[in-house]
């Protein structure tokens, strides 16, 4: 069994996955609740899809969903509530999916402390999960309902199975595997830990470990995903992997500044630590060969390296992807770390060794910690005020389509899907999809909008609506000719709120 460590530096883990558990979640307590906190679209369309799922209403055949459904399955611990017998209001079990993310978060941060501490110290698994718990990308996404935060609990709870040394290596290689399958399902980016898996598996051990592990991987990623994929295989191919091939580019888009994203956003140390590792193990290889170098260190410089060259192939970067790096990046910082203070640790009084290390730990995750505490409060946001129109102005049998899921969701409603229009949950997915499906490609996703393939969807659905937001992301989407035709068919009912506005469906159609 690995060390665990001594018993101070447990202790000071689990105070640092509790504060770190503070800090993700502080914001979500404030007057409004966690409502009131920023909103990402993204988190509208993955709890958005998720109750739909559990409301018998199928990603890939029935809607656009354009990840693998692990998640969808994940989010269930709240979505779920939103179906009968319960049929709790959306909004309320969005808001309880949001604090239940910030402890996946804190789970995060002890995994990560956890697996530090067998090679890099007491030191090294503090500095790790310190600098995971302060990463101001990784606290973010640990306040909602994004891919990431449950893809990095997959990947590190593979990489603890994995890399703990057992007497069963079946045993292992199976569990290890069903988590990697697991994380997969979440993301298809999860295989870069698998590959990660492999190239640090024993090598007295490979033809033992390795067949076992890809067979347990396999079997849980089909296990997850063959029951919503086969009831339309081509559509689910199209959707979690065409898709994101045939896409234009979008978010950041010159190297130079994904590149400034990837090093400087609020994580310069984490990067600088990550990258001294990285070199110290490139010269330990150059010298002695790759098999000089432990399971460790191979398994997250592996995992590392393909994440951020992922991040530059890949034709969409988001600043947010950067907490799917966190979490080989801070175990990477914590080995390097480690390795600093074991150079000076004899010089250090035993007793005052702990202090040393608490200090060190602080001064290391200040300037991050600062950044996230910059943030300020934002109040009653536009998604509350949203949210009060619809609950006030539309009627509960009224059919209300929003651009942006996540004010659906705040008005206590899902998608639209009990008529016969496309159930869009993910109007940005769709729209793109619905473009580069016949073969078309685009400069950039503005282009796409234009095209006119892309608003078909849009256009029955919200001719089968009664009301509409359209928002940002509706002035964003929609063509020239799509928003001529929407504003000849809709009024603004509520102009005071200005481009949130609520619309309310006019004429012959509506009155049916």
């Amino acid at each position: 069994m690995p060390n665990p460590g001594p018993r101070w530096a447990s202790v000071a883990l689990l105070a640092l996955a509790a504060g770190g558990l503070i800090l993700r979640l502080h914001p979500l307590l404030h007057a409004g609740g966690p409502l009131a906190w920023r909103v990402d679209y993204d988190e509208g369309v993955y709890f958005s899809s998720s109750a739909l799922l559990f409301n018998g209403v199928f990603p890939y055949r029935d809607f656009v969903y354009v990840h693998p459904p692990g998640l969808l399955y994940f989010l269930g611990i709240t979505s779920a509530w939103t179906r009968w017998p319960f049929s709790i209001d959306p909004a309320t079990a969005f808001a309880a999916w949001r604090v239940v993310a910030t402890f996946v978060g804190a789970i995060n941060i002890a995994l990560i402390g956890r697996i530090v501490m067998r090679v890099g110290g007491p030191a090294g698994a503090l500095v790790a999960a310190a600098l995971y718990a302060t990463y101001p990308d990784a606290v973010t996404v640990e306040r909602g309902a994004f891919l990431e935060p449950v893809l990095n609990l997959a990947c590190l709870a593979m990489a603890l199975v994995w890399l703990t040394p057992r007497d069963k290596d079946s045993r292992t290689a199976v569990l290890a595997g069903l988590l990697g399958g697991a994380a997969c399902a979440v993301k298809v980016l999860g295989g870069i830990w698998l590959f990660a898996a492999i190239a640090s598996a024993p090598r007295h051990r490979m033809r033992s470990m390795v067949p076992t592990f890809v067979a347990a991987s396999a079997a849980s990623w089909l296990l997850l995903v063959a029951p919503l994929a086969l009831l339309s295989p081509r559509r689910f191919l199209e959707q979690a992997f065409l898709l994101h091939v045939w896409r234009p580019p979008d978010g950041v888009i010159l190297p130079a500044e994904r590149l400034s994203e990837i090093v400087y956003n609020g994580h310069v140390l984490a990067s600088i630590l990550a990258l001294a590792g990285l070199g110290w193990m490139a010269v330990s290889a150059a010298r002695s060969g790759v098999g000089s170098l432990g399971r460790e260190q191979r398994f997250f410089a592996v995992a590392a390296l393909l994440t951020v060259a992922s991040f530059f192939a890949s034709s969409t970067y988001w600043k947010q992807y950067n907490s799917y790096l966190a979490a080989s990046e801070c175990v990477l910082a914590g080995i390097c770390a480690g390795a600093i203070v074991r150079r000076f640790e004899a010089k250090v009084p035993k007793p005052a060794f702990p202090i040393v290390v608490a200090i060190l730990t602080l001064l290391a995750v200040r300037p991050s910690v600062r950044q996230v505490l910059a943030v300020s409060y934002p109040g009653d946001s536009e998604l509350l005020a949203v949210g009060r129109t619809i609950r006030e102005r539309v009627p509960a049998t009224a059919s209300v389509f929003t651009f942006d899921p996540r004010f659906s969701l705040a008005g206590g409603r899902l998608p639209p899907h009990s008529d016969r229009a496309p159930v869009i949950a993910d109007p940005y997915g769709s729209m793109l999809l619905a473009a580069v499906r016949g073969g078309a490609r685009f400069r950039n996703s503005e282009e796409a909008w234009q095209s006119l393939a892309s608003q078909s969807d849009v256009y029955a659905r919200l001719e089968a609506s009664s009301f509409a937001v359209v928002g940002s992301r509706g002035d964003w989407q929609l063509s020239a000719e799509m928003r001529a035709w929407f504003e000849a068919h809709f009024v603004c009912v509520t102009p005071e709120a200005r481009e949130s506005c609520l619309w309310e469906r006019t004429g012959p159609a509506h009155m049916r």
